[in-house]
């Protein structure tokens, strides 16, 4: 292959690999990135989370797991196939003392110093006592009153004396509600084992339990301990979230007057 045809191919080249970047990023963006959340506490605490980007083209996980000390492991894989894996809080092994043999316990440690130097030791030597005049204290200055300056006022209260507090906290719950909609879990699932000590209160926290996964639809399974104090439990999350709207939500809440002027106010309070 001559010189001048690869020149000739390379605007092609770069052509396909700008198409095939931006049909990349819009499949990244419209297609729905599916999220598996699953933790559990029962001999131990352990968490894990998958994302799935491009229908599992692209998959994150992150494992986390505490008994004694905190592990982490992240994997990165493509086509179902880990490409990239990172662990933390792997356990060192403690390097076990030298064992002393009983030949080296059975020598006896010789007395190699001299008598002499040791019958110059046991004698005290003369101790001469001197008289140490105390020195004289400065004379005391005539205190400094400083003046404290003026304390600025919090960021919150910053906040509150905000013109347009009213929209401002209208909109944050508009985002906010916008937001959980999008990020809602589609399945939830719960096995636990629930006691407090006292029969009274673990019956109250069954009811509202019960009741609070009537109202939602979730797939709730708990045992009550009427006699011991128990926490203990498996939950499972899982859901899709379109990117491109919570960019689009994003985007239109930090682009509002009454939120532009909190970023102004946290600017300056920096």
């Amino acid at each position: 292959m001559s010189a001048a045809y690869i020149l000739s191919i390379l605007p092609t080249i770069g052509t396909v690999i700008l198409i095939a970047g931006i049909a990349f990023g819009l499949c990244f963006l419209f297609c729905p990135m599916k999220y598996d959340v699953r933790a559990s506490n029962m001999d131990c605490i352990k968490a894990s989370i998958r994302l799935d980007f491009i229908f599992k083209m692209i998959s994150v996980e992150v494992f986390l797991k505490k008994k004694e000390k905190l592990l982490t492991k992240i994997k990165l894989c493509l086509f179902g196939k880990c490409v990239w894996q990172k662990k933390s809080g792997k356990k060192k092994k403690k390097k076990k003392p030298a064992e002393i043999s009983a030949v080296q316990e059975e020598i006896p440690v010789k007395n190699t110093e001299p008598a002499e130097l040791l019958e110059e030791e046991t004698k005290k030597p003369n101790v001469r006592r001197i008289k140490m005049s105390h020195p004289k204290e400065p004379p005391k200055e005539a205190e400094k009153t400083e003046i404290k300056p003026k304390e600025e006022d919090s960021l919150i209260k910053r906040v509150m004396k905000m013109p347009d507090k009213g929209k401002f906290i209208k909109l944050t719950l508009n985002f906010i509600k916008n937001l959980f909609k999008e990020i809602k879990p589609d399945y939830v699932y719960i096995r636990a084992i629930l006691g407090t000590g006292d029969p009274c209160s673990t019956g109250r926290y069954m009811g509202i339990a019960y009741a609070v996964s009537g109202y939602f639809g979730l797939d709730t399974q708990i045992t009550p301990d009427f006699e011991n104090v128990v926490y203990k439990g498996k939950v499972r999350l899982t859901g899709s979230v379109r990117l491109y709207k919570v960019i689009y939500y994003t985007l239109g809440y930090i682009t509002k007057k009454p939120v532009r002027n909190l970023m102004k106010i946290v600017r300056n309070k920096k």
